[in-house]
């Protein structure tokens, strides 16, 4: 199995360096495609978000499928209230509404499938620029 860096560091100087520079560049290409982000200079009265990237393997259907993520994350404790954000919220299901979902689908014999949205964060809006 393949160590995980914790670091960028750590990721450029692995032996798989190469598996992690192509998922970083993955990463990147799918922030400007969604336009999430682009490069401007760094307004006076702003501060820069930290960020740092975050490794990860995730499990194919088979374990030759194995592929490898790196995610650019910001770091919101660097953030200013009322400068970078207002409040703090992510919406998420609430189990129990799954639950019975999954109660209704095997009651009345239905098929329930699951799939991996790429990229579903990078659409939510926000009502402030943050500067990484």
């Amino acid at each position: 199995m393949a160590n995980i860096p914790q670091s960028y560091q750590e990721a450029v100087n692995s032996k798989e360096k190469e598996v992690w520079k192509r998922a970083m560049d993955k990463e990147m290409n799918n922030l400007c495609d969604t336009n999430t982000w682009f490069i401007q200079p760094l307004p006076e009265d702003r501060t820069e978000t930290k960020g740092r990237w975050v490794y990860t393997l995730k499990q194919g259907t088979t374990p030759d499928k194995t592929q490898h993520k790196a995610i650019y994350v910001a770091q919101g404790f660097s953030q200013i209230q009322r400068v970078d954000y207002d409040e703090t919220d992510s919406p998420t299901t609430i189990f129990t509404l799954i639950k019975l979902l999954l109660q209704k689908a095997a009651n009345e014999n239905m098929k329930v499938h699951q799939l991996d949205a790429k990229g579903a964060y990078l659409n939510a809006p926000i009502d402030k620029k943050i500067y990484l």
